[in-house]
């Protein structure tokens, strides 16, 4: 009896139903009322219509639609393939430089043909006055390395892409460029300078030290000489690398650099470097030049050095 008093019950009434609307319904443009010739449930009603409805009653006949469909199908087929279509190397696509959106106005207008290629408008042209650094890392390759130094004469920023370098005309080096937020300076390496041949010679020398020689004395003297057949002078930034003591069981020392080693933390945006130096060489017109670095590292003899005693 008490199942039968629970199923008689009646359910408590329903609220009224929540009305949602489309997005498509909320596009005016595209909503069509339809017509007494409509069916059933049809008729006097708001629908919206596709893009094909839309350009078919635009062209009103049955012939200009077909040639308005078959032109926009090769128009979306088009599309489509550019999209895919790989950039030209050293190429992106144009965004923000440094955190920042880039306008670059043009001097007139382009023209550009409609052949699905990509083409080459020139913008802007701007005045640069610039210079040519050398540097070298003997310890890693034995090559002098170019670096041109441009300071431009133009406020504003430039997007990335691939970078062309000439030398009285002639086209010497095509590499991609990281874009630039604005800054005045701007570096573009060229490459290894064939008129510049560099050598690296280490010299080693171990001996006691401390009291009552407790303590060993590991000496390291590096010498590299530049030989130059170009026709004007340079100066060549040699870059070196020394120890980092970690601890105070061991002591380093400079003891001697011709000319001045300074330290050298690594590039503006690159990462820290511990133990860099930097000395920069003067060498005349097809004359020859030398830089040496010597340096000393003690430590106990119960001590060892990390990866042997020879260093450089």
């Amino acid at each position: 009896q008490q199942s039968r008093k629970r199923s008689s019950r009646a359910a408590p009434p329903r609220g009224p139903r929540r009305l949602g609307v489309g997005d498509d319904q909320l596009d005016y443009a595209s909503l069509r009322l339809a017509g007494s010739e409509a069916g059933k449930g049809v008729r006097g009603r708001l629908r919206a219509e596709d893009e094909e409805a839309r350009l078919r009653e635009a062209t009103g006949s049955r012939t200009a639609w077909e040639r308005w469909s078959a032109q926009l199908r090769s128009l979306v087929a088009g599309t489509h393939a550019l999209e895919e279509r790989s950039l030209p190397p050293h190429h992106v696509v144009p965004g923000p430089v440094g955190g920042r959106d880039v306008l670059l106005r043009a001097p007139g207008r382009a023209t550009v043909p409609s052949d699905g290629r990509f083409h080459a408008v020139s913008v802007f042209t701007g005045e640069a006055r610039a210079r040519i650094e050398y540097m070298a890392v003997p310890r890693m390759e034995k090559k002098v390395f170019r670096t041109v130094v441009a300071t431009l004469e133009r406020e504003g920023a430039l997007l990335p892409g691939p970078m062309e370098a000439t030398i009285e005309g002639a086209l010497v080096l095509v590499a991609p460029f990281a874009g630039s937020a604005g800054d005045s300076e701007l570096r573009f390496g060229l490459g290894a300078e064939d008129g510049l041949q560099i050598a690296r010679n280490v010299r080693y020398h171990e001996e006691s030290a401390g009291l009552l020689g407790g303590s060993r004395r590991f000496s390291t003297h590096i010498e590299v000489e530049i030989a130059s057949a170009l026709d004007r002078p340079v100066v060549v930034d040699v870059y070196e690398r020394v120890p980092v003591p970690l601890t105070d069981a061991l002591t380093f020392d400079v003891v001697e650099a011709r000319p001045v080693a300074h330290t050298w933390k690594g590039e503006r945006d690159g990462p820290v470097l511990k133990g860099g130096r930097r000395q920069r060489v003067e060498v005349a017109a097809g004359a020859r030049a030398s830089a040496t670095l010597g340096y000393a590292v003690t430590l106990s003899n119960r001590e060892e050095l990390n990866g042997g005693d020879r260093r450089g």
